[in-house]
């Protein structure tokens, strides 16, 4: 069963994400900023990480970007509500499987789960 850590700086986006995909089947942290994400990376190993883009103190990018130094193998989706190109652009450069924008559709974010946790199984294999 995959591990997924979620990180928002929104309570209710936070709950729904970890709510959503617990009922997938998979087994999921959560932290409520970027500093406590990456503590929790450094403690515990993840399939995959899913990243608000626009947090306080430590922003999302930090986030990908911690995450990979860690483990370059973990997938990390950035989430955000203030798409651009260039954001997308600079979150695929450093290594982000995917950028989905807010509001989402949830159904949708279990596809891209599920593409980026089979994209990390077929690395390993």
């Amino acid at each position: 069963m995959p591990n997924i850590l979620v990180v928002d700086d929104k309570d209710s986006m936070r709950d729904m994400l970890t709510q959503t995909l617990s009922e997938e089947g998979y087994r999921v942290d959560s932290a409520a900023n970027g500093r406590a994400a990456l503590e929790l990376v450094r403690n515990k190993s993840y399939d995959l990480v899913l990243t608000d883009m626009k947090m306080p103190d430590v922003d999302g990018l930090e986030v990908l970007s911690g995450v990979k130094e860690h483990d370059d193998e973990t997938s990390v989706i950035v989430m955000t509500a203030y798409g651009t190109v260039e954001t997308a652009v600079s979150a695929m450069k450093k290594g982000a499987f995917d950028f989905i924008t807010k509001p989402f559709d949830t159904e949708h974010l279990c596809v891209l789960v599920n593409r980026a946790l089979e994209s990390r199984r077929m690395q390993a294999e």
